[in-house]
Order: structure tokens, then C-alpha cells, then sequence
């Protein structure tokens, strides 16, 4: 039996102050200095206008004495932020945080049914939303009571009454400013480790939706985990002309904030570290690569279905892209074949994939630094983190039990570090079932080695990824059992190259259904209808992700154990025989 422990212990972490305090008031030994050339922190890829850390500062400063003179927001209070990328996503953070507030994120093509379950859970004070979401969100917010005046528009510059614009805010607390001064919050010393800082939708180990709350301090720590990292193993710090995260680097923001891996590593990480960040409102692959070129952009984060564009996409000329010094991919799993091939066109870059979660702030493991390809490893422990493979027994009456597995052995992934999440709002239940004895339980099928590297090998939890973006199948199954066709039904993933995974439904008819069927002169015709009008119903009531994707297949009984549960790994298996024999 093996505890797995990073080669490095973790840097000195504050735990007294709020993530804009420490981005932006604070110095940390390990921290690298920026200089003249280096003076810009931010450009705003829809205006090119660049800011540095002042102008930043001053922009967050107006938006918090705004929202404290118009709103009274405060410590006790919950923002929500429903928006792609926009600068003015990053500043209604921080004013939120300088205040004292949480604040949570959501996807901006949710509809009002999916956006509800989370303003219920959260009871925000005030939303942040851009236009594209307004309509969701209204209907969302007026079900919970919460006022139109409360919900702030972001990215656009045209009044819509009632609702506050963020740039109004922004005026009205310079304007203010003589007048009246909002008051910083300032925690305790310890009071970051348990202070809710932010909050993400995730899945955890269960594929139910629900917000994962990381306190100030964990946030803060994988940002100080990743750059001890990336210092290197050694005594001596690696120079930092060789290190993969760089005072002055150029990175492209084009993942979204309203996910971990685009508002912590992609933004405030890259921060830290001293590059300038390029942010992009939407992604577009054609304005994507124009962006590399017309920024030099050295640092690309990725998640797997844009790598696959890198590889097949017309639009992709070599010689545009040879600044780019590091590709680090995540969110899901990277195909190797993907890999090799974006290495070979980028032969200067190392090109990489990390393993983390939101449960622990972002990023678990970091690739080693003594290579340029990943090998499909999730990286090796980063420091201060520890980690367990707990493997299922059954004894010979059947009774099953855990225990430690060995290097190279496959379980269950535990993990245990200072980025960790504190609980999930409002969902006691799974929060014991998830944080177990200062351990959270991942829901990932792992082995990990004697280099302490990790190596995914499925995923227990329910859900599916979709391009990074997690469904979860109790939801969708919902969905197409209120209708009369469906008697039973459940969504698995089926592989797929670009999008990672795509959800696939299982539907057993109703009597009523087959009852059509049968009665049809044409009963091919008429299964095909009832498929479509299933496919039809979540396209049009889900986000677009969401889709069936992978198809609808009739059986006739959904796999059960004895106590009802679904046997999804049953028709798992299914659907990736069925894919594959599809591929071949």
C-alpha cells in the first residue's frame, strides 16, 4: 500500500489575503519581476487597447465603489457572473472580491432551466450577464425574486432599462470618489483558507451539477504550486530564460473565464507569472490564429478539440505560428495521435497536458520538465499535494472493500493539498461523500508511478465531457423521460475525435410508441421520427453542447442491478463497440 507525495514540499502560502490583494498589493519570494518592457498586463483583443497594472487597478477600484454606493455590496453578499470573455469579467472579479463577495460563473448559452438550479443554490445579490444571456437570465432571476435593476449588462455600450451597464458603475464610482469610498475587506490571518472566494459549476464525483466553493487561499495556492514547478526540482531555481513560464511571455485568453481553467491558470496564473494577456471575446478559430500572429503569442492553453482544428484546419499556416514556445492542454483527456502532431508542426514548443479539476483550484499534476512531448501522463504531483489510489476488493461472500493501491496499480484517485475546495453549496450530502477526512475523492480511474505521474484511465464519475464542457447525464435523462415515447432511457458517452465525447441515448419506447409503430405502414420511418423529435427536444431546450450528438438508439430494457441503479458502464462499453465498428 502506497501514499503517493510530490518531490517538492509547497511554497509559503498567504492565507490573509483576497485574490486581487494578492495579484495585485502583494510580493512573493518566488514571484518574478516585471520590467519596463513587460509593463502591460492585459490587452483587449476586441478594441486593442492594452492596460498595465495600475490602469487595472483603477478599473476595479471605480467598479467596487460603485457597486458599494449603488448596491451596498459586501462580505456577506454572492455575485454572479453569466459571460464569455470580456475584460470587464476579470474587473467585476476582482471588484466583487475587493469587496468581500463570492462570486460564481456560468456558461452564457444556458438556458433559464439550466441557469435557475444555480441562482437558487447561490441567492446572488447581483448578476453580472452579457446580452446574449439577458433573456435566460431575466426569466431565471425573476423566478427567484431577484430585481432586473440587479442584474448589470457587461460588453456593451447601448443602456437596456432597467438594467445597469458595468462601464456606469466603473463612472459612477470615480465620480464618486470624494463622496464616498467603499471599505476593502481585509481577512483574519487564517481567514482565506475558509473565506468562499469562487465558486464553479462542476460535477464532482456524482455528474449532478452543483457549485464547488474554493476559498481565497486555494486559489492562491495553485497559482503558487505552478510556479514552484515550474522553478524546477533542484536547489538552484532553473534560470528563468529556461523556464516554460516566463516574465514577459504573450498569452492568448480564448478558453472561457466562466470555466476554472480559463479564469485561474489561463488569466490570474499567467499574471502572476508576468506575461501579458490577450484576451479574446469568443472563440473563433480564424481570429484565433490571426491573434497569434498579430500578438506573437508564446503561451497557447488549449482544450482537446482545438488542438484537433490545429491538425486539420485549412486555415493553419506554420509559418504564423512560430512564436508559440508552450502548448499546455487540458480540461479532458488529449489524444496522443493529436499530440505527436501538433509537435511536429510546432517543433520549437513543448506541448504538454496537465491533470486537475475544480475541486482543487485548476491543475493537480504538472508535466516534467525534462521533456517536450507528453507521453498521455496527467503530470506529476505538484507541490505540497499527496495522493491515493484506492482500489476495490471483493471478498469471496461477494462484500466488497477499499484500500491503497500500489504504484502502477488502477483505483480510485484521492487528493490531498492546499488548492483544495471546501465544500459544494448547498448539497451537504455529497460534500461528506466528496471531502472525506481532508481528502477529496475525484471520481477518476487512475494508476499513478513510482515518478509519482499520473495516468487516466476513465472516469468513475458520471458525466461527459464535451470539448471540455461537462453534461451530465441525469439531466439530460430527465429531460426525454417526460416524454409519452419514452418508457426508460440512459445517456452515455460515445468517443469522438473532435469533441472528446459526445452524450448518446438509450431509449426504450413506451407501450404507446410501440403501439404507433407497429400500426405504421412504414415502421422504420416511424422510429426514425420518434429519434428525431427526442434529438429536436434537447437541442432546442438545452445549450448546444448538450445535444445528442452521438445519437439515439432504441433497446429493449435499460441494464439495472437489483437495486435499480443503472448499469451505465454496460451501455458505455456498448456505445464505444458501436463507434468503433462504425470508425473501422
Amino acid at each position: 500500500m502506497t501514499e503517493f507525495h510530490s518531490p517538492m514540499p509547497a511554497p509559503h502560502i498567504p492565507d490573509d489575503l483576497t485574490i486581487p490583494q494578492f495579484l495585485f498589493d502583494y510580493s512573493h519570494p518566488i514571484q518574478m519581476a516585471r520590467g519596463p518592457n513587460e509593463a502591460t498586463w492585459v490587452i483587449d483583443a476586441a478594441t486593442g487597447e492594452r492596460y498595465g497594472k495600475e490602469a487595472l487597478k483603477e478599473r476595479t477600484w471605480g467598479l467596487a465603489n460603485g457597486l458599494s454606493l449603488k448596491f451596498g455590496l459586501g462580505p456577506t453578499d454572492t455575485v454572479g457572473i453569466i459571460s464569455g470573455n470580456h475584460l470587464d469579467f476579470a474587473i467585476a472579479v476582482w471588484a466583487a472580491h475587493r469587496l468581500g463577495a463570492t462570486v460564481f460563473t456560468l456558461n452564457p448559452t444556458f438556458n433559464a432551466e439550466e441557469i435557475l438550479p444555480s441562482i437558487r443554490d447561490m441567492q446572488p445579490a447581483l448578476l453580472f450577464v452579457h446580452p446574449m444571456a439577458l433573456a435566460a437570465a431575466t426569466t431565471a432571476a425573476t423566478t427567484v425574486g431577484l430585481s432586473l435593476e440587479r442584474i448589470v449588462l457587461l460588453a456593451t455600450s447601448t443602456p437596456v432599462s432597467p438594467h445597469p451597464l458595468a462601464t456606469e458603475l466603473i463612472a459612477l464610482g470615480h465620480d464618486n470618489k470624494s463622496t464616498h469610498s467603499f471599505v476593502e475587506y481585509k481577512l483574519a490571518p487564517g481567514e482565506g483558507k475558509t473565506k468562499t472566494a469562487l465558486c464553479f459549476p462542476s460535477s464532482g464525483t456524482t455528474g449532478v451539477p452543483k457549485m464547488a466553493a474554493l476559498p481565497h487561499a486555494s486559489v492562491i495556492a495553485n497559482v503558487l504550486q505552478n510556479a514552484a514547478w515550474d522553478m524546477g526540482l533542484g536547489e538552484v531555481p532553473i534560470p528563468v530564460k529556461e523556464r516554460r513560464f516566463r516574465v514577459g511571455d504573450v498569452s492568448l485568453a480564448a478558453l472561457p473565464f466562466f470555466h476554472i481553467f480559463g479564469l485561474l491558470i489561463n488569466l490570474q496564473y499567467h499574471l502572476f507569472c508576468g506575461m501579458t494577456v490577450v484576451i479574446m471575446p469568443k472563440f473563433d478559430f480564424r481570429e484565433f490564429l490571426a491573434a497569434i500572429k498579430t500578438y506573437r503569442v508564446n503561451q497557447l492553453s488549449l482544450v482537446p478539440p482545438i488542438m484537433v482544428l490545429f491538425s486539420k484546419h485549412p486555415a493553419v499556416v506554420p509559418a504564423d505560428l512560430t512564436s508559440i514556445r508552450v502548448v499546455f492542454a487540458g480540461g479532458a483527456p488529449v489524444n496522443q495521435h493529436f499530440v505527436k502532431a501538433m509537435a511536429e508542426m510546432l517543433p520549437q514548443a513543448v506541448v504538454e497536458q496537465s491533470y486537475g479539476m475544480t475541486e482543487v483550484s485548476g491543475i493537480v499534476g504538472m508535466p516534467s520538465l525534462d521533456r517536450k512531448i507528453s507521453t498521455g501522463s496527467g503530470g506529476i504531483l505538484l507541490p505540497g499535494n499527496s495522493a491515493r489510489v484506492m482500489k476495490t476488493i471483493i471478498e469471496e461472500d461477494g462484500t466488497t472493500r477499499t484500500e491503497m493501491a500500489k504504484a502502477g496499480e488502477s483505483g480510485e484517485l484521492y487528493l490531498r493539498g492546499p488548492s483544495t475546495a471546501t465544500h459544494y453549496v448547498n448539497n451537504a450530502q455529497i460534500s461528506q461523500e466528496t471531502f472525506v477526512d481532508g481528502w477529496v475523492r475525484t471520481g477518476d480511474e487512475v494508476y499513478i508511478d513510482e515518478k509519482c505521474e499520473i495516468y487516466v484511465l476513465d472516469r468513475i464519475k458520471d458525466f461527459i465531457k464535451v470539448r471540455a464542457f461537462q453534461v451530465a447525464p441525469a439531466e439530460l435523462e430527465a429531460r426525454l423521460a417526460a416524454s409519452p415515447d419514452v418508457a426508460d432511457v440512459c445517456v452515455v458517452p460515445v468517443p469522438d475525435e473532435f469533441s472528446g465525447q459526445l452524450p448518446k441515448a438509450y431509449v426504450v419506447l413506451s407501450a404507446a410508441a410501440l403501439e404507433r409503430v407497429a400500426a405504421s405502414a412504414n415502421p422504420d420511418e416511424e422510429r426514425e421520427k420518434i429519434k428525431a423529435a427526442l434529438a429536436k427536444d434537447i437541442a432546442e431546450n438545452k445549450a448546444k453542447y448538450k445535444a445528442l450528438a452521438g445519437g439515439v438508439e432504441f433497446i429493449e430494457a435499460i441494464p439495472r442491478n437489483a437495486a435499480g441503479k443503472l448499469l451505465r458502464r454496460v451501455l458505455r462499453a456498448k456505445a464505444a463497440e458501436t463507434a468503433a465498428a462504425a470508425a473501422a
